[in-house]
């Protein structure tokens, strides 16, 4: 799991580097291979849990199986929903 976060801050800093006000937008986390995950596993409950610190959307995928592929489209839709509404006001 402290591999994950690195890697967030790896990729936050990239987005800073480049343009900082990329931070500013929403980010939707979206952990891959979610049909590879034993569902009970303690792995899986504690890469959940390190995710959660970062206090951001997390909808875990499988693209080879679907699933959550809903749930990411109606998260992403409800963030551009929110972020157009935002910018209209």
């Amino acid at each position: 799991p402290e591999l994950i976060l690195k890697d967030i801050a790896v990729i936050e800093n990239e987005l800073r580097a480049y343009d900082a006000t990329l931070l500013e937008r929403p980010r939707i986390l979206v952990p891959t291979k979610l049909d590879l995950w034993a569902e009970d596993s303690e792995e899986r409950a504690a890469i959940l849990k390190a995710l959660a610190t970062t206090q951001r959307p997390i909808v875990p995928i499988s693209a080879a199986t679907g699933e959550n592929l809903k749930a990411l489209i109606e998260q992403t839709s409800r963030l551009c929903f929110r972020a157009k509404s935002e910018t209209m006001t």
